[in-house]
């Protein structure tokens, strides 16, 4: 029923905000909890109708916070589970848990899990008043607002980018989010609510439209080098490299838009890391020109995939929390698992791992994005197959 409590137990900010503006828009009211010692409080003086819950938190087992959430709570909520790959196999068997549901997740399918156990209907949803997300005092959204002048404004140590993308996607905006932190900027162009394309400044080589074409086998690395060489011969060309790319010959237009596909995605994903910079929108009535790219993403999808990745790398960064650590194979180790049992990606590290290069080494020369590098090294340092190389103790 609206007006019913969900608490929610996520050491995920991004996430537990995600799922507030979701569920609030269906009249519920939302309260989180980013710890199991937070969750208990908490559960002292609320009745929630229904726990939403992490499968990992606080390396806590988690049959024995959800026993507590029944002691604590004489109501006895139902508790969803929001199973992150890394927790119990069968939620079923844990006290209290009525049902469970896999990041990333859709809004709809939180909706429609949640709207079935407390036994509301979705009909009822657009029917209730939306819930606005105030950043500033500036007007609403117009056409009538100079191509210049921010719409919406703030910083992202108050409202996460994840809030921003999802408010301007539900809104169905269309013109330019531009994210700034530091010497880095990243403009993300809306469609209508959806997302045409982003590009950046100031940032690494792994988030350049070059390395996507590498990694997807459209160019070599010989070829991309030749041109950019030839670009910096020409700093007043107008024209950007996919589109010299593309009038040469050396990758189709489909090619083009798969890396610039791929490009997008993996900016939206560093932008959702972000926790702080600042945050500008610029409303433009007119939608991208014909040679801008309209790859019309889904950013609720978008969200969801890129929440996970957070989740993931908080646990990636328990084992790999430094760039510059420089790691080597266990060569026996290797040898005894014989050919054919590693995948594609792992190889590909493992070889660059040789005792010299450092995690941001092979990131350069793997083409691989930092993430992607990352999770390949947890995994292997999980089989055993490589270690940290030890440092020589200094001289006494």
């Amino acid at each position: 029923m609206p007006g019913e409590t969900i608490v929610v137990i996520d050491d995920s900010p991004t996430l537990s905000k995600l799922i507030q503006l979701v569920l609030g828009e269906m009249g519920l009211q939302v309260i989180a909890a980013n710890s199991a010692a937070s969750a208990r409080e908490l559960l002292k003086t609320e009745r929630p109708r229904l726990v939403l819950l992490d499968d990992v938190i606080d390396d806590l087992p988690i049959d024995t916070l959800c026993a507590d959430i029944a002691a604590l709570t004489p109501t006895a909520p139902g508790i969803v589970l929001l199973r992150s790959g890394h927790g119990p196999d069968d939620p079923a068997k844990l006290p209290g848990v009525i049902d469970s549901i896999t990041k990333p997740f859709s809004p709809d399918a939180l909706k429609a899990m949640v709207s079935h156990i407390v036994g509301m209907s979705l009909q009822e949803g657009p029917s209730l008043p939306r819930r606005r997300l105030v950043l500033t005092p500036a007007p609403d959204f117009s056409p009538s607002l100079s191509n210049e002048q921010a719409a919406l404004s703030g910083t992202l140590t108050v409202f996460g980018a994840a809030e921003i993308l999802g408010l301007l996607a539900e809104g169905q905006r269309t013109g330019v989010a531009t994210f700034s932190q530091q010497r880095i900027t990243v403009r993300v162009r809306f469609g209508k609510g959806r997302i045409d394309y982003a590009r950046a400044l100031g940032v690494a080589e792994e988030f350049l439209l070059g390395r996507f074409l590498i990694d997807r086998g459209f160019i070599t690395k010989a070829e991309l080098e030749a041109i950019a060489e030839h670009l910096r011969k020409l700093p007043s060309a107008k024209q950007r490299l996919g589109e010299i790319l593309v009038a040469k010959g050396l990758i189709s237009q489909r090619e083009l838009t798969e890396g610039m596909r791929q490009q997008t995605l993996a900016l939206v994903y560093e932008l959702l890391r972000w926790d702080n910079g600042t945050f500008a929108f610029v409303a433009k009535a007119e939608a991208a020109t014909a040679n801008e790219a309209t790859l019309g993403l889904v950013v609720d999808q978008l969200l969801m995939e890129g929440l996970r990745r957070i989740d993931e790398w908080r646990v990636i960064e328990r084992e790999v929390n430094n760039f510059d650590e420089v790691y080597l194979r266990e060569e026996e180790r290797m040898a005894a698992m014989g050919p054919g049992r590693l995948l594609r990606e792992e190889i590909a590290v493992a070889e660059l791992l040789n005792g010299r290069n450092t995690v941001k080494d092979v990131i350069f020369q793997s083409h691989m994005g930092s993430f992607d590098v990352c999770r390949v090294l947890y995994r292997l340092l999980k089989s055993k197959l490589v270690r940290p190389r030890i440092s020589p103790s200094a001289p006494q």
